[in-house]
């Protein structure tokens, strides 16, 4: 009956969003230490969009709060059972289920030793501009491991991997390598399947709304495409795109973000002229 969740990034606000919508007569707080939700590079609109979306979905938002963790807490998940929780302010928060969404740490057991060296101090593989690991020609680093200056999120491992896959062919081929340019940021974050808010991958960060939101990942939550990645075919599932509302500037990086071939996204953002979309279409 009273959820509380730990962290106020893109994993909590998502499963805030998600637990408002799906169930009934629960006591949702979301405590975070900063104040504002989603830390990174983003527009502050985006985050503007997503309190609101939260407050109306009925979810407490403690900001510029800090709950006091035990080690043995730190490491964990969730929590189930009764607990009071203490924040550093002093204000006490009861809860029967807890969730920890304090953010990932680098696993870096498969490389510490070998590639000591080559390690930052976040344990993240040190790259160069072709994303090959520092000191070698041969090994590449990508994702969450790879200490690119990029959002550590899957699309953008999933756009360095392709990049590095290309650069292996040119290698085996004697040509020149490329090398791999971060893109502006960009993400998706629903709040239940109804809506959320996205920063695009465009100049200044185009910022969208729910119905946007809904119709690129809040329905399906790219699942349908994780299959597919898989070389599996999920039947019974039927994914509506509906028309979308920007005109982006980079066709094949949305496509990629988007989980859809580029020719789709052509067709679900032709059309819309940059600064048509206005704030009483974007919120419907």
């Amino acid at each position: 009956k009273k959820i509380v969740i730990i962290g106020g990034g893109s994993v909590g606000v998502e499963l805030a969003g998600e637990i408002a919508t799906e169930t009934e007569g629960k006591k949702i707080t979301l405590v975070h230490p900063h104040d504002s939700l989603i830390p990174g590079p983003f527009n502050p609109q985006l985050r503007t969009r997503l309190l609101q979306n939260l407050h109306n979905l009925g979810v407490e938002v403690l900001l510029n709060e800090r709950v006091a963790l035990d080690p043995s807490q730190s490491r964990l998940k969730y929590q189930s059972g009764s607990v009071t929780l203490n924040t550093v302010s002093g204000k006490t928060i009861d809860a029967d289920l807890v969730f920890f969404a304090t953010g990932a740490k680098v696993n870096s057991a498969s490389y510490r030793t070998t590639f000591a060296s080559s390690t930052d101090e976040n344990g993240r593989l040190k790259v160069n501009e072709l994303l090959q690991v520092e000191g070698f020609k041969t090994i590449f680093s990508v994702g969450d491991c790879s200490a690119v200056p990029e959002s550590k999120m899957a699309f953008t491992g999933g756009l360095q991997a392709a990049h590095v896959a290309q650069n292996i062919k040119l290698m085996h081929s004697n040509r020149p390598l490329k090398p791999y340019v971060p893109g502006p940021p960009a993400i998706f974050v629903p709040t239940g399947r109804n809506g959320g808010s996205a920063q695009l991958p465009t100049k200044g960060g185009k910022v969208m709304g729910n119905m946007f939101t809904r119709a690129v990942k809040s329905s399906g939550l790219f699942v349908k495409n994780t299959w597919k990645n898989m070389n599996c075919r999920l039947t019974n599932e039927s994914v509506v795109i509906e028309d979308g509302l920007v005109d982006p500037e980079d066709t094949e990086r949305m496509a990629a973000i988007m989980k859809m071939p580029a020719g789709d996204v052509s067709v679900l953002l032709k059309g819309i002229k940059p600064g048509t979309v206005d704030d009483a279409t974007e919120n419907t």
